[in-house]
């Protein structure tokens, strides 16, 4: 029996979150082994349940309280601006001013409008979701998770081109939200963002697709559309599952490359007969500079609603673009400290080499990452295939420094 409370008292313990607690009542733990709890008698046995009893109810209470002063610090903790934010973006990712400013305001648009409507019978103001434009590797999803460590704010990423309407076989928003609810540690009470990217796959062109896509924006609308604790269902192998979701504190982010946009960009401006002249296809024609303009800047909710999204959905959304990606933008990238070539130098340090890279090679990398398609994304696997030839012939190297030319992009 004293084992037995033994370990009861401990997993107690481990409820009650502030160390006052723990220590304040650790006297009572103690005195099981000086041999106050004899438990030879019935009346033992009773004063043993009883102080047992109020030791359960004090955990509860002071669980609770931890929990309020949780709630309360989240509420009396001061947001950055979004000029501060900016800033500490800066040591992270060059450029994409816009992208930086617009992301920010409206992120701290929501935090203090989640403030202000907090207990109130009526939301005091509205509060616009975000909508990122730009093509593949041009930091829209790093921009939201960095932005999210700085604020101390979970993100729950879900891939959108997966999304299907929930009469229909597959997966919907609601499953994937049962999934983020249900996962150990989501605390609904605190703001989190729920990031869905790839939404413009949900702008198909072909008829049918093109009204699974309208579907899957019309059940995504009425989330963005809801308040306070809301109830859902979810499809878990053909059985339903109802839970709730405290929309309120809800930050969805939406994002997406829009692979052909800049077609419907230049029909508008009359430019479309213009023939196109750069590397590949997708981003990288898309993305291009030509004359020194940006067509990602220029795009308005009109092209996006050509493109396939649905006015509505757009009339509830604040939009930002990602600049061009350049070969300057990617040299700063792989010049900044934990980067690709970074990490690539930091790995032949266990073979006591120095590993440089010429100038020469680093602007042909650039120049192959734009080349790819997948902007900064690309660097991974570029640093890897160099590296993977060096790591190869390691023996070979019998001196100290190892220079990497172009010849190692062949």
């Amino acid at each position: 029996q004293v084992f037995l409370f033994h370990s009861y008292f401990l997993n107690l313990l481990l409820l009650m979150d502030g160390l006052e607690y723990s220590l304040q009542y650790s006297n009572f733990y103690d005195s099981v082994f000086d041999n106050k709890y004899k438990l030879e008698n019935e009346e033992d046995v009773e004063q043993f349940l009883e102080d047992v009893n109020n030791l359960k109810q004090l955990a509860v209470i002071s669980n609770e309280i931890n929990n309020n002063k949780g709630v309360n610090n989240m509420e009396n903790k001061k947001i950055p601006t979004p000029k501060e934010m900016v800033k500490e973006l800066d040591k992270r990712i060059y450029a994409n001013e816009n992208l930086k400013k617009k992301l920010t305001t409206a992120i701290y648009r929501k935090l203090i409008t989640m403030e202000m409507n907090k207990g109130q019978s009526k939301d005091i103001l509205d509060t616009p979701n975000i909508l990122i434009c730009g093509g593949t590797g041009t930091s829209k999803t790093y921009s939201v998770k960095c932005i999210a460590d700085m604020l101390n704010i979970p993100v729950y990423t879900i891939n959108a081109s997966q999304l299907t309407p929930s009469s229909y076989k597959g997966t919907g928003i609601n499953d994937e939200l049962y999934y983020i609810v249900s996962e150990g540690g989501y605390n609904e009470s605190e703001p989190s963002i729920i990031f869905l990217d790839e939404i413009d796959k949900l702008a198909c062109f072909s008829n049918d697709a093109k009204e699974v896509g309208k579907l899957v924006m019309g059940e995504l609308l009425k989330l963005v559309e809801g308040k306070g604790e809301t109830n859902l269902s979810a499809n878990m192998g053909g059985r339903q599952v109802p839970f709730t979701l405290n929309l309120d504190n809800v930050i969805f982010i939406f994002a997406g490359a829009f692979d052909g946009i800049v077609d419907i960009v230049k029909k508008r401006l009359g430019e479309d007969k213009k023939k196109s002249v750069g590397f590949g296809v997708g981003m990288a024609s898309d993305k291009k500079v030509e004359g020194k303009k940006d067509y990602y800047q220029l795009i308005t909710k009109d092209d996006l609603n050509k493109y396939g999204l649905t006015p509505e959905f757009l009339g509830r959304t604040t939009f930002a673009v990602t600049d061009s990606m350049t070969e300057d933008m990617l040299m700063n990238i792989i010049e900044k400290e934990n980067s690709a070539l970074d990490k690539s130098i930091q790995l032949f340090k266990y073979f006591d080499k120095k590993l440089s890279f010429s100038k020469e090679c680093k602007e042909a990398i650039c120049k192959k990452a734009i080349a790819s398609g997948y902007g900064a994304r690309s660097l991974n696997d570029i640093f890897f295939s160099i590296t993977d030839k060096i790591l190869f012939d390691i023996s070979e190297y019998t001196e100290e420094d190892i220079i990497v030319d172009e010849s190692f992009l062949d």
